[in-house]
């Protein structure tokens, strides 16, 4: 008989039709696609890394498109809440976009599954309307994040956006996602790139301060860049 792997709890500890279940599935779920990709995932190859039936895989998510979006949805409130988290403890402006910027990289580059796990999406998504409406909410979900901290941001220096927040956030959100899947095609180190988006994003911060007639604090850019 195969042994449990240590630290897992056996079926019988989790109760019935509980959020313990569900959890469980997804946290193997994003172990199993990050790990082999979703076209070389089989729904019994997460049952077992999960320690459940296949059944109860169906029961709860239906299938695997479900299950994929399911773990997305759960990696996107993870990301945002170690991001966001870190930033909301900082007032300067300009700290919260180096601070947020860095703890979401980090992230990322600590679990480099997440990236095979959104090229998957993106890639299922454009072949099924289905999985693209509900991946779209995903998104549209982390445009309205990054809006409402851009106009936090422009408030904070005392100007107005010189285009919709939206806009500029859903460029963002793009850059953000592009540097993921570009990392994952090209085989490089996505750090590197994220360091390129930071240094855009830092410079970006230029502007608002010449929309409010104030000067930018060039010395600490560098210090932050670093």
């Amino acid at each position: 008989m195969a042994r449990r792997p240590v630290g897992r709890p056996p079926r019988s500890a989790l109760p019935p039709g509980g959020a313990d279940r569900r959890q469980q599935i997804v946290e193997a779920a994003t172990k199993v696609l990050g790990e082999r990709g979703y076209t070389k995932t089989r729904l019994s190859d997460i049952a077992r890394a999960a320690d459940v039936t296949p059944a109860l895989i169906h029961h709860y998510f239906g299938s695997k498109e479900n299950l994929l979006l399911a773990v997305m949805a759960v990696v996107q409130d993870q990301l945002y809440t170690t991001s966001q988290g870190a930033a909301d403890e900082i007032a300067d402006p300009i700290d919260r976009i180096a601070v947020g910027v860095d703890r979401f990289v980090a992230e990322l580059t600590a679990r480099p599954g997440i990236f095979r796990i959104m090229l998957d999406l993106y890639a299922l998504g454009l072949g099924q309307p289905s999985v693209r409406k509900r991946g779209v909410k995903m998104l549209e979900l982390a445009v309205d994040r990054e809006a409402a901290e851009i106009e936090r941001f422009f408030s904070a220096v005392g100007t107005a956006p010189p285009i919709p927040a939206r806009d500029l956030a859903g460029a963002i959100v793009a850059a953000f996602d592009g540097v993921a899947i570009s990392a994952m095609v090209r085989g490089v180190e996505p750090v590197r790139l994220y360091r390129g988006l930071k240094l855009l994003l830092m410079s970006g911060t230029m502007l608002p301060y010449a929309l409010a007639t104030q000067q930018f604090p060039a010395d600490r850019l560098t210090e932050l860049l670093g």
